[in-house]
């Protein structure tokens, strides 16, 4: 009965091995910081090595002497014939197997944390008694590792960027967040990798002031754009000379306005304070903060908290004015697209304004009932980033360094596509519904016949445009 006993305490000691090594790190790292120092799963945390050690002496010894003992019982049995001998030991391997790995370590994978936590006192109280024996296991471990240039760890390491991706991907798939947070924690962890370049308002939509008009035309610029901060130049953009805050606006002139005429009206006295003043003489004006356009997402975040700054200058590598991006450019990187109240009074459905929109076409017979996915079109706007066209479209643009849809398309084209012209690159054809002399503003994507070969062709053919 010896060798039984040893093989239940080997079985139970591998079902608690596979346990633990299923909860480990995360898991347990959750269970032992939720219940304190005095949880079970504390010792995996401060020394998972020990514990480990312990497991895997006290399987081996339980083991090999329950297997002493289970070939002398079968020699006593059988005799010393080998045929009989041969089959006993077959049989004997099939049940070690069985009962001694497969089974236990099923019940393990399948309720590991209650089984961990049941064996876990012990597993620490057998681990003071094993103590030397764990610290020679240790140390010849350490003097292995030594002459290869690797370190010893007995603690849980830390987590990195790719691991927190795989577990929040997991928890996802396991309906443990939702597809929200998980592209929360996604887009955190990308403005680490990602250029400011990819996020901020590029120049050519930069909304800017000369810092020779007057304060009341910058009022008049504020209250059209419905922009709180607007970036300030000299004779040209690329010289950027500050950021006029609209409150500072408004305190300038409640100042100013006491120090006019009594007799008139309060709102001429406001008006004539503005138009007295220059954008430039105006005291509350701001610096303007300059960031490279290769600087990361995050470290212009970083900056512009210590330098309490909602809005910075993105300049190119000669130090042209490349765009501007705020706060809430950073923050839609995590949180997805921010809508005020216009956004709202323009539409309540937000997927009414997306960037691309699926457009469902009738067949070439022209019955609407035989349309289908393969006949679909797709009205994409020119600034769409290439990132979230590639989820919709297979495009082939290994070749080129570009953002948007719009650079895309001037690449291939060669120059800045026309009204009209037509596209056929990465099995679509792209015809251009709207442009302008700076870049694509919009794009009418279809599949192209398997005859179809990828080439570009200029049309002066005139196009509908597409709701916006």
């Amino acid at each position: 009965m010896g060798w039984g006993v040893l093989f239940v305490l080997a079985s139970a000691v591998h079902a608690a091995e596979i346990a633990i090594t299923t909860l480990w790190p995360w898991k347990v790292r959750e269970f032992a910081e939720e219940e304190g120092k005095d949880s079970p799963f504390a010792v995996v945390v401060n020394d998972i090595t020990r514990v480990m050690t312990t497991m895997l002496v006290a399987s081996t010894v339980c083991t090999v002497c329950g297997t002493t003992l289970a070939t002398s019982a079968l020699g006593a049995c059988f005799g010393h014939s080998p045929q009989r001998l041969t089959v006993a030991g077959l049989g004997f391997a099939a049940v070690t197997i069985f009962f001694g790995e497969l089974l236990p370590k099923t019940l393990g994978v399948q309720n590991a944390e209650p089984i961990a936590r049941f064996a876990l006192p012990y597993i620490r109280t057998l681990a003071v008694f094993l103590a030397p024996v764990g610290r020679a296991f240790s140390f010849g471990v350490k003097e292995i590792l030594r002459p290869l240039g690797l370190e010893y760890e007995g603690h849980a390491g830390d987590v990195s960027a790719g691991e927190l991706r795989l577990l929040v991907e997991g928890a996802r798939l396991s309906g443990g967040i939702g597809a929200r947070e998980s592209n929360m924690v996604k887009g955190v962890l990308d403005l680490q990798v990602t250029r400011v370049a990819e996020v901020m308002t590029p120049r050519v939509e930069v909304v800017a002031l000369d810092d020779e008009a007057s304060l009341g035309d910058a009022l008049e610029v504020m209250t059209s754009t419905k922009y709180s901060r607007l970036p300030t130049f000299n004779d040209d953009v690329d010289n950027i000379t500050g950021i006029l805050l609209a409150k500072s606006l408004i305190r300038y002139a409640e100042t100013n306005t006491t120090n006019m005429t009594l007799h008139a009206p309060p709102m001429a006295t406001t008006e004539a304070a503005l138009r007295a003043t220059r954008v430039r003489d105006e005291p509350g004006l701001e610096p303007a903060y300059f960031v490279p356009e290769s600087m990361s997402v995050w470290a212009v975040l970083e900056a512009m908290r210590r330098r309490r700054c909602h809005l910075a200058v993105v300049v190119d590598e000669y130090g042209g004015t490349a765009g501007i991006v705020s706060l809430e450019d950073i923050l839609e990187e995590i949180v997805g697209e921010i809508y005020d109240e216009e956004d709202a009074e323009e539409g309540a459905d937000v997927d009414d304004r997306s960037l691309i929109q699926v457009i469902l076409q009738p067949s070439a017979d022209g019955d609407p009932s035989t349309t289908n996915a393969l006949a679909s079109a797709y009205a994409i706007k020119g600034e769409a980033e290439l990132d979230d066209v590639r989820a919709a479209l297979p495009l082939d643009d290994e070749n080129f360094d570009c953002v948007t849809l719009s650079g895309f398309l001037c690449a291939v084209h060669g120059e800045i596509p026309k009204n009209g012209d037509v596209i056929i690159d990465s099995g679509f054809r792209f015809t251009v519904v709207h442009s302008d002399a700076r870049r694509v503003r919009e794009v009418l994507a279809e599949r192209t016949r398997p005859n179809e070969a990828a080439t570009t062709q200029k049309s002066g053919t005139d196009i509908g445009c597409l709701p916006a």
